[in-house]
């Protein structure tokens, strides 16, 4: 069954994650790969997950004391309102006949702007958008128009990613330490993907080798992924999945 775009209306792949003509993310149910010799060793991984969650939400919390799990150390209450940080002039990516630079940031009432310039010296009129990124190693849940510029065959654009304060306080993040950022570019003529770039980390001037992953009451820890509850508030629960 043919399948079409539900925001520009041009037919896609079944299996496609991303609309080749405009880009918009499509709805398509993502599997895994079940290594048919293993199902009899038990139950998978993210079964166990979602049942050890599901069951917070029925037992209500775990014992133990709560915690607000501030970044801060100390008693100044520090927060992305308060925090500037600062992106200093670097070349990010080159290949592709392409080269991006971050030429500078700023920071606004909203949220910390970076300035990023793209020179496209290859023969194809390319659309550039930031196809997914984290902070200071968190997964952000981002847009794809967040950063979107087309830029000419032979040409140069400036355009601006700007990462939200009320993003980083949805996930806990005082301030900017790094951006892990994956670019995609798209071939404008063959309304298809032209390349991406491998995970490019840009570091700002607050940046340290310490992460800033949340944590709290460990409730599982197993084949690389650990969950940690932090809080209940009626029926929201608040955990993080860590996977490394």
């Amino acid at each position: 069954m043919a399948k079409y775009c539900s925001k520009c209306g041009k037919e896609v792949n079944e299996n496609s994650k991303f609309c080749e003509g405009c880009g918009a993310p499509q709805n398509v149910v993502q599997t895994s790969n079940v290594n048919t010799n293993q199902k009899k060793k038990g139950m998978p991984a993210w079964a166990i997950v979602l049942i050890v969650i599901f069951g917070l939400a029925i037992f209500g919390s775990i014992g133990g004391n709560s915690s607000d799990n501030s970044n801060s150390n100390s008693g100044k209450k520090v927060s992305p309102d308060n925090v500037k940080v600062t992106f200093s002039e670097q070349t990010i990516y080159e290949g592709h006949d392409v080269v991006m630079k971050v030429t500078g940031s700023e920071n606004t009432s909203s949220g910390v702007k970076l300035n990023i310039y793209v020179e496209n010296n290859s023969n194809l009129n390319l659309n550039f958008n930031a196809h997914s990124y984290g902070v200071n190693g968190i997964m952000t849940r981002n847009n794809i128009y967040d950063m979107r510029t087309e830029v000419a065959s032979g040409k140069k654009a400036n355009t601006t990613l700007t990462i939200k304060n009320s993003t980083l306080k949805e996930y806990g993040i005082d301030y900017i330490k790094y951006i892990d950022i994956l670019f995609w570019a798209y071939d404008n003529d063959k309304m298809f993907k032209s390349f991406e770039t491998n995970t490019i980390t840009i570091k700002s001037d607050k940046y340290d080798d310490k992460n800033s992953w949340m944590e709290g009451k460990e409730i599982y820890n197993k084949s690389g992924i650990k969950v940690d509850y932090l809080s209940i508030n009626g029926d929201k629960i608040k955990y993080v999945v860590t996977c490394r």
